[in-house]
């Protein structure tokens, strides 16, 4: 991953229940870039839930997402911090930026 480009992942959506989950309204996440959570201003939105409104009992549903790697980043290994607000769910993972 090179700085200033964008970085594209997946964030997968699990429903461990057994009954299906519907959302009521499409959930807001919010997601930032460096070496903590407060590292980039965090990006703020809506799942797309024009895809999708509802989770199947056991099943899990794949959301695409984007986020800009600053051109300045200077740190050769960097987290991404996502989380599915008004919940507890929560996830990062790293990547290595030259």
């Amino acid at each position: 991953m090179k700085a200033g480009e964008t970085l594209k992942f997946v964030v997968a959506i699990g429903n461990p229940t057994s009954r299906s989950v519907r959302f009521e309204t499409c959930p807001a996440y919010r997601m930032s870039f460096g070496e903590s959570s407060e590292s980039t201003k965090p990006v703020e939105s809506l799942l797309n839930c024009d895809v999708s409104d509802s989770i199947a009992a056991g099943e899990e549903q794949r959301f695409a997402m984007e986020i800009e790697v600053p051109a300045a980043f200077e740190v050769s290994t960097a987290s991404i911090y996502w989380r599915l607000e008004s919940t507890n769910a929560a996830s990062s993972g790293s990547i290595g930026v030259t």
